[in-house]
């Protein structure tokens, strides 16, 4: 009997100390899964502040892309205002020139009577040479401009080309935490 009692009371006891092992792995569980959530949250914060981070100075880099650009066409097309002026003036000269030419030229024919065809001739070869310096000259500014162009698309690639390498790439996937096991209640 003594040792029925004994066998049944041991029983009572492994089975209490049972429950509060299970309840304590319980506990431990229920924390571990709080932690692990908590955690995952946290990551998940971070993520998101740094992606706003990164895309604040991604916008702020495209901004000052965008604003040097700018500043290099800028420059562009005041050296092609110079260029125009400067053609313009060197039109203006040789008109100018050919025009005195033609009027001492026609002063000296009238002058010493001299008529037809060499007065023609000489008037035109005036007129010639003003036109084959406009030619030049409007060439000469039609490649500056062709020119220009060919830099600002360059510009504008080397911008694009930076902007793009300044991208964040994606962030990877926050982790989703493992579940924790189940505790088995002894019986």
């Amino acid at each position: 009997i003594t040792a029925g009692l004994l066998g049944v009371a041991g029983s009572a006891a492994q089975g209490r100390a049972d429950q509060r092992r299970a309840a304590g792995q319980a506990e431990y569980n229920r924390a571990l899964e709080a932690n692990r959530r908590e955690n995952y949250y946290r990551q998940i914060d971070y993520q998101q502040r740094l992606a706003e981070f990164q895309e604040a100075n991604y916008l702020e880099f495209a901004a000052s892309a965008q604003k040097s650009l700018e500043g290099q066409f800028g420059a562009i097309f005041e050296n092609l205002d110079q260029r125009r002026n400067m053609t313009m003036q060197s039109i203006n000269k040789s008109a100018q020139k050919a025009a005195t030419g033609m009027a001492f030229t026609a002063t000296a024919a009238a002058e010493s009577g001299i008529t037809g065809s060499s007065l023609t001739q000489a008037m035109n070869a005036y007129q010639q040479a003003e036109a084959r310096a406009t030619s030049v000259e409007f060439e000469n500014y039609k490649n500056t401009v062709r020119q220009g162009q060919r830099t600002m698309a360059a510009y504008r690639a080397n911008a694009q080309s930076a902007v793009n390498r300044a991208m964040p790439a994606p962030l990877p996937p926050v982790q989703v935490p493992p579940p924790v096991g189940g505790v088995s209640e002894p019986s």
